[in-house]
């Protein structure tokens, strides 16, 4: 039961946020495609290309990579094979579903710290963009907002998977393999 208790609490904390980061990225996807046109119809036609586009760009694809990350994974929308897992039980799936989530959250858990080391250098060392002498670090930190929300949600599949190992799993020695794992 408790189990299940912080999974809803994870889940009603992510699930809002992370549809609100993906509209965001929405939104910086439509000003992205808006600008690349833009941006062509002036090199070609009058040959006026706007100055820092491709900064620009760079910049709004951070944004809409990251925004999106958690509410993907939310929407299981990431690509998964299951040529394999199609053909195990739900306890066996259930325990692989574990170890990836594990994994995932230790993968993303550390594309986050790293980020934010990376940032506060990026800070302190005054980093800007070449053209538009835009600073570096604001973007740099969406990165470390977009990876943190995307490992609570990694967190959360983690419970929740974890939490069909031990309701669904005959074989406690699986179970023990995950426990030993995490």
């Amino acid at each position: 039961m408790k189990v299940e208790k912080v999974a809803g609490v994870i889940e009603r904390v992510t699930n809002p946020v992370s549809r609100i980061a993906d509209g965001l990225g929405r939104v910086v996807l439509a000003l992205m495609v808006l600008l690349i046109t833009l941006d062509v119809v002036l090199r070609y036609f009058f040959n006026r290309p706007i100055k820092g586009s491709y900064e620009l760009v760079e910049f709004m694809m951070v944004v809409l990579v990251y925004l999106g990350l958690a509410y993907t994974q939310t929407a299981k929308g990431h690509i998964s094979i299951s040529l394999l897992t199609s053909k195990l039980s739900p306890a066996n799936n259930a325990v692989i579903g574990s170890i990836t989530n594990v994994l995932s959250l230790g993968i993303f858990s550390l594309i986050t710290w790293r980020c934010i080391l990376q940032a506060e250098v990026a800070r302190t060392k005054g980093a800007i963009s070449d053209v538009l002498f835009i600073p570096n670090f604001p973007f740099m930190w969406l990165v470390v907002f977009g990876s943190s929300l995307l490992c609570l949600v990694f967190l959360l599949d983690f419970i929740r998977s974890l939490n069909a190992v031990i309701k669904d799993c005959q074989k406690p020695g699986l179970w023990f393999a995950v426990a030993g794992l995490v």
